[in-house]
């Protein structure tokens, strides 16, 4: 039998974590987000909530596509879902039977890429993004010669690990 692990994590902002979805390869138009949680299908008739959620057909059906590891089964067995925590966090809801670890470790590191982007995006500061030679994204921040609470600020690197 499966259970539902709910993986805490330091994602606050539902937008990055969509963004961090799309670029793990899930369509933009199969990813659900609701303010209020909705009820997940997991293995075996369980249910779980969460505010985001992508489909276990969609799942199942694009697997090779969006890079989830299922070789040792034969079908996606459970909705992958986000849900807010009163903290404010949103926790990934997976069933315990086709959860991929690295998988949700690199929506993560995607998530923390999106969301410094979108900060910077924000202020108008130009960066680029790039990948280390081990794979960690990194993203090198241009900041213009100004000074912010008497500091002066003219060149930041963010790496993601």
């Amino acid at each position: 039998m499966s259970h539902t692990l709910n993986l805490k994590s330091t994602m606050t902002d539902s937008e990055a974590v969509v963004r961090a979805l799309v670029r793990r390869g899930i369509d933009r138009n199969a990813i659900e987000v609701h303010d209020k949680a909705v009820t997940t299908q997991m293995f075996s008739s369980q249910t779980a909530k969460a505010n985001i959620v992508v489909r276990k057909e969609y799942i199942e059906a694009n697997k090779r596509k969006i890079g989830m590891d299922m070789s040792k089964y034969t079908a996606a067995f459970a909705d992958v879902g986000f849900l807010q925590q009163a903290d404010g966090t949103y926790a990934a809801v997976v069933d315990g039977s086709n959860f991929d670890k690295p998988w949700l470790d690199e929506v993560s590191q995607y998530y923390n890429a999106e969301k410094t982007k979108m900060e910077l995006d924000k202020r108008k500061v130009k960066y680029v993004e790039s990948r280390t030679s081990t794979g960690d994204i990194q993203i090198k921040a241009q900041f213009a010669q100004q000074q912010a609470t008497n500091r002066r600020l003219t060149g930041r690197t963010v790496s993601f690990g």
